[in-house]
């Protein structure tokens, strides 16, 4: 009886240290021992708050980027259109100032050439003076004749008409003060009149048509020369040159130089190159 008696009170006092571990003890799971005996908690509700918060915090940055770029983008395009209408004004404007200079150019060049004027079909006429300034281009010295003047011949292109810049000993008689004979003196020997090379020597020519006419003066009747305007046009001149001054004396063995040019009704110096 004794032996069932401790028997019982033994399984009573098991049964309530197991009854007071259940009701009064701490419910959460012990620490795990890792590593070499350190302690590591294993909340699992800590674990997985921290890893829902990442995941959201990753959402909300990455919309806000594409809206940015898509801004970007967007405004890049009306960029280049505003770039592209500099680009054509650019060659519109210099092609009208190519096109000004050509037309300048061609009216200097229409102008200098001496544009014949005509009226109601015909051609314009001129007294104008031109110098011919003969330019030796050569190598080796050239003579030109003279004789009271050094002669020059002209020539139209149109009509084949020549006139000379010949010096006549007698008066104009377009001249109130022509009333006689002129009396001149003689002239100097012909003889020749050097250029040197790379050096120029001027001929004057007067545009005009000459011709001699009988006038009644208180002397009597004499001859006096009329000079008449030509017309204005295409021309070419021709001088003669010689190798020596012998030569140009006789009137032997010369070249004859001869230049193109226009005539206006202007006063001009036109160059005769001389090879």
């Amino acid at each position: 009886m004794q032996k069932l008696d401790k028997v019982a009170l033994a399984q009573s006092i098991s049964f309530l240290l197991v009854a007071g571990a259940i009701g009064c003890g701490d419910d959460s799971k012990p620490a795990t021992k890792l590593d070499g005996g350190v302690d590591h908690p294993s909340d699992v509700a800590t674990m997985d708050t921290g890893r829902a918060d990442t995941p959201s915090s990753l959402d909300v940055t990455k919309p806000d980027v594409p809206e940015q770029e898509d801004t970007a983008m967007l405004d890049t395009p009306p960029s280049q259109d505003t770039d592209e209408p500099a680009l054509d004004t650019g060659p519109l404007d210099t092609a009208g100032t190519l096109d000004g200079v050509v037309q300048d150019v061609a009216q200097t060049l229409d102008t200098s050439a001496g544009e014949v004027s005509t009226v109601d079909g015909a051609r314009a006429t001129t007294t104008a003076t031109i110098t011919f300034e003969l330019a030796n281009m050569g190598t080796q010295t050239v003579f030109l004749r003279s004789e009271c003047w050094m002669p020059i011949t002209v020539t139209s292109l149109a009509d084949g008409a020549s006139y000379t810049n010949q010096s006549y000993c007698m008066c104009n008689c377009a001249d109130s003060t022509c009333m006689a004979q002129v009396v001149c003196g003689v002239c100097a020997p012909p003889s020749g009149i050097p250029l040197e090379p790379g050096k120029t020597k001027n001929i004057s020519w007067t545009a005009r048509k000459s011709t001699f006419q009988k006038k009644a003066g208180p002397a009597g009747e004499f001859e006096c020369v009329a000079h008449a305007p030509i017309a204005t046009g295409d021309y070419e001149a021709a001088v003669v040159v010689y190798p020596t001054e012998a030569d140009a004396a006789a009137e032997s063995n010369g070249k004859t130089v001869e230049h193109s040019f226009v005539l206006g009704t202007s006063d001009a110096t036109v160059v005769v190159p001389v090879p």
